[in-house]
Formats: C-alpha cells, structure tokens, sequence
C-alpha cells in the first residue's frame, strides 16, 4: 500500500483508481503525494539535528527554508521534541527517534499514513505516546497501523482487518469514522536539480564519516582513471622511443620550437608577436646560441689539466711555469641571452650590459661573483677549441637554471654562424667609422671568424693597431689541443657594436610550457605567419626497439587499468544504490 514493493497479482487501488499500469514514475509521484510512511526501524536521519529532520521532509516537498522552519516547530511541539530540536537524531531514546518518525510522517501533506508496527521496539509507556500523536492524526488523515497487538490501538481504531498468511480473515467495522476533510494541496515542486542537491548535502552532513570515506575512495580511484588514461595519451607519441641525433640541431630541448621567416630578418614586432602567442613561455631572439654549449662548474661541466712548461712533471697550481689545459665534458647547458624587456626577470642586481657580465639562476649572495666560462659550438668549431671568458655575476633569477648571457655576446655568436667565417671577408667590409681595430691570437672581442694554426705566421695577417689595452675587454681563448685555436677581432666596445651591428637574426627559439602543448604551439605559430619546427621531433629518427616494446607494454597496462578504476567505481557505486 505504501508503494514501495511492487505487486505481481490482484489490484491496488488508491482513491478508486487502478494503479496495476503504474511505472517507476508514477510510483514515485504515488510515494511523494499520497503516502506517509512510518517505519519500525524509523528510518531517520541519524547525523542530522532533530529539526533539520522535519525541515529536510518540508524542504524537498517544496516548501521555503523559513516557512519549513517555522512549521518544523509546530510539528516538533506536537510530538513533544521541541525541547529537542537541536539534538542529533541519533542520540535520541528509541520512544524518541519513533516520535520522530511521526514528526517526519505529518510534514508531508499526504491523506494516508501508514505505520509498519510503530510501536514494536517499544515499552508500553511510548508505545502508548505513539499510539496517541498516531490517533490526533487520524482526526485529519487516514492512518493505517500495522500491528501484531491490537489491544494497544483498540481504543482509537475505526476498523480492524485480520490477516492470515496473506489472506484477509475479518473485515470489522468498530465505530464510525471522521468524515475526510478536504485536504491542502501539495506545495509547488522545487526544480529537479535543486532537489538533488539537497539531498545530496543531507546525505552527506547526515553521515559525516560514510560520507569522507566515499569521497576519499572516489577520489583516489578518479585519481587513478586520470593518471592511467594520461599515460595512455602520453604514450601515443612514440618520439621518446627514438634517439635523438644532433647532427642539425645540438639543443633537442623537447619544449624548443625553432622559428624562421622565410630567410628574413626578426625585428622587434616578430619578437613582441611571438612573446604574445598562447603555449609560449619565453622567445630567445638569438635563435642559434641555443645550441651552443657553456661550461662553468669546475669538474662537473669541465676539468683542468696541469704541467709545467718543460714538461717535466704536473702541478695543481696557476703561475709561472705553469700551463694548463682544460677538457669539456657536460654538453647539456645551452646558451640563452638576459631578455632585456622582462620586467619580472630578475630578482636582484642588473641587465648584462657588457659582454663579460652574466645574470644567474639562485641568490643574492651570488651578486658580484666572478667565474670561468667556457663557450663552445661544438657544431661548427672544432671540439678542442673554446673560448674562456671570464664572466661577473651582475643579476640574479628564479627563472629557468644556469646562467644568462648578454645580449651582444649572443648577437655576436649569432652571427659568426650566420655568415662565412672568412678573415679577409670581415676585414674588407668594415664600416669606415668603425675605428681602430686589433686583430691577434690571445684575446676575443665582438666577432668570432674562424680557426688558425698555431704556427701561421700571425705578423704576415693584416692589422689595424690603435687604442690602448684598457679600451678593450681581452677575453682568453685556446683549445686542449695545440693543433687549432680561434681566431678572433679584438675591439673597443662602440666598435664592436658597429662591427657586429645591431641585433639581427635569421632564427629565433621559442620555449612553450609543456609538451603537450607542442603542436598546438607550432599550429599558433605558423598560424602568425611563421615556419615553425621542432628540433626535438626532428631529431628522433633511429628507434630503439626496447623503448618501443616498452611503449607498447605501458600503453596496454595503462588501457586495462583505466578499465579496471572505471569498473571499480561502477561496482561501488551499484552496490552503494543497492544498500541505500
């Protein structure tokens, strides 16, 4: 009768209508509006205040929050629980949490109440308390109790049917019932969604640690899908399966995009449209020193080898007759130029603004520091030739790690790759108003040019002398080996400037956020009017079959575990529904 447990036979009827033909719709708009039900087991909420019981009853039939408050007081000082409003309903007396139950039964406008042994947990003293709130609703509402002792409702009952094994034995009138008075209509309907969600929340506030552990359950097998079904996407570019050659590009920086313009030159509207690109985190103009290499920690990136001048025996120690030679060993550091217009850059100190000053990656004690650095293009050069500059810390970030050069070395080096690296070249083409040049084999400033032979005959070279020592900035440079060295000008700084000329660059390197963003950052690219490649994709083409099979493997183990969280959430959830 209460609509809760469907019938297979016979015919139910609620207010003269058939109900055999009822869907789970209709069953559901039949338990919201026609029936009350009290349970024997009560079926409260037991991590909810008694209030909030009957105001959740009032709430999800419609009714507004101050209104289902005001009538939850009413309802509440009918049964007796006002004094109790603000307990939770699971610390109430078994007499108790049945009153409430009723509580529940006559905030919902329903004309039929139904009973399932209201009273069969209770001793003769509540029992009769329930009996009674039980008969004062029967003055409004039919009130059907089901019971196994009749004495104790015999009182008050209209009518009493017997039942044996499901056959109905008596059907005796006791005394004339309450004419049905006219009953309020149900309230307007709150929208589906708003419903949900408000059981939701009384679903969680009721049961606090049911409610924490399903959620951590939930999270950890989402967590899992996510993780499982990223490894999948991750592993369906197969680049890592390669090796990387660098024979065209040294720096296979999986996030380095390199950009051209179809041979033309970047100026600063490329560089400010590129930096204003989605995907991308930083532009370096200087496209090609990033695939030059830079040595500076001491037997880490390079070591020193000593020996006396007449070769008779080693020494640890720099001065007179004394010589050293120094072997590079980490190719893993790049070169990347100080972006002069990033106002949040730095966090201490300055701009490079010679060719020997440098901004590093840590603290503020590192301001003023002075370090060897070795530079080396280990495509073009020969790779026992190097240049060592001795470099001054000026700034310090927090960005990226290693060190950050000035922006005229990487012009400088930019363009000693950019043209043919031919003495006679640079020398007949100088501006006339560049000033006194000076040309040797034992310092470097501005443009490198190429290699010599220790043994040329540097005094047949032409030379251009002027200027004193302290005009230019002499920077050593050699190899570990005495076969070559490069060949350098050696210039005041203006000069260098109009020698070399201003920043100019057939390539430029940008650097995107992630990987994954790799294609849409080239699509982004290109889209602004640019080539765009990846050094990184273009590299990788020998396979390795062991990263292959190993690709495979997780690609297939990432699949069937994506599945098994998936199924593992659908199981809990069913049986979750089941229980409920």
């Amino acid at each position: 009768m209460a609509g809760i447990l469907p019938y297979e036979s016979g015919e139910l009827f609620a207010q003269g209508q058939p109900t055999s033909h009822y869907d789970g719709a209709d069953w559901e708009r039949y338990r919201s509006s026609r029936v009350g039900f009290i349970s024997q087991s009560y079926d409260i909420l037991p991590g909810c205040t008694v209030k909030k019981n009957v105001v959740s009853s009032l709430r999800l039939m419609g009714m507004e929050a101050r209104e289902a408050s005001l009538r939850a007081d009413d309802i509440l000082k009918s049964v007796d629980l006002y004094e109790l409003r603000a307990r939770m309903a699971g610390k109430l007396s078994s007499g108790q949490k049945q009153r409430l139950s009723i509580a529940r039964a006559l905030s919902k406008p329903a004309p039929v109440i139904i009973a399932d042994e209201p009273t069969g947990n209770l001793d003769s003293e509540n029992s009769a308390k329930v009996i009674a709130l039980l008969a004062e609703a029967a003055k409004e509402r039919l009130v059907i109790i089901v019971t196994h002792d009749f004495e104790e409702a015999a009182s008050s009952a209209t009518r009493r049917i017997s039942l044996k094994d499901g056959v109905v034995t008596s059907d005796v009138t006791l005394r004339p019932a309450n004419e049905a008075p006219a009953f309020p209509k149900r309230a307007a309907a709150r929208p589906q969604k708003g419903l949900s969600l408000y059981a939701a929340a009384l679903q969680m506030g009721s049961r606090p640690v049911w409610t924490a552990a399903m959620l951590l359950f939930f999270a950890c097998t989402a967590f899992a899908a996510f993780a499982f079904m990223g490894t999948f996407i991750v592993n369906l570019d197969d680049s890592w399966t390669y090796v990387y050659d660098n024979s065209a590009f040294r720096n296979g920086d999986m996030l380095r995009i390199v950009v051209s313009k179809d041979g033309e030159l970047f100026d600063d509207s490329d560089i400010e449209t590129l930096s204003s690109l989605n995907y991308i985190s930083s532009v370096e103009r200087f496209g090609y020193v990033c695939d030059v290499n830079y040595h500076y920690r001491p037997d880490v990136d390079y070591v020193r080898h000593y020996s006396s001048d007449g070769g008779s025996g080693d020494s640890n120690e720099e001065g007179a007759g004394v010589r050293y030679s120094v072997t590079l060993q980490n190719y893993t550091l790049f070169m990347r130029s100080a972006p002069e217009h990033d106002q949040n850059f730095l966090t201490a100190g300055r701009m490079p603004e010679r060719m020997d000053e440098i901004v590093a990656v840590g603290g503020e004690d590192m301001l003023g520091q002075e370090m060897k650095v070795y530079i080396q293009d280990a495509k073009n050069w020969n790779r026992t030739s190097y240049i060592a500059i001795a470099m001054q810390v000026v700034g310090v970030t927090d960005k990226g790690s290693g060190l950050y050069f000035s922006p005229r070395l990487c012009n400088s080096i930019s363009l000693s790759v950019m043209h043919s690296p031919d003495t006679s070249l640079w020398l007949g083409t100088l501006p006339s108003d560049a000033g006194d040049i000076y040309l040797c084999s034992e310092a470097y400033y501005g443009q490198i040019v190429g290699y010599t032979a220790l043994g040329h005959d540097l005094s047949a070279t032409p030379r251009i002398y002027g200027g004193t020592e302290d005009d230019r900035l002499t920077l050593s440079f050699g190899g570990t080996h005495e076969s070559t060295v490069l060949y350098s000008f050696t210039t005041t700084e203006e000069n260098c400037d109009k020698i070399v000329g201003p920043p100019t660059t057939e390539q430029v390197s940008v650097f995107i956020e992630d990987y994954a963003y790799l294609d849409r950052a080239i699509e982004a690219v290109e889209a602004a009017g640019y080539t765009a490649m990846s050094p990184y994709r273009h590299g990788m083409t020998m396979q390795v079959p062991e990263r292959a099979e190993e690709r495979l493997q997780s690609l297939k183990i990432s699949l069937l575990a994506f599945a098994a969280s998936v199924l593992l959430q659908i199981v809990a959830l069913r049986a979750m529904f089941s229980v409920e």
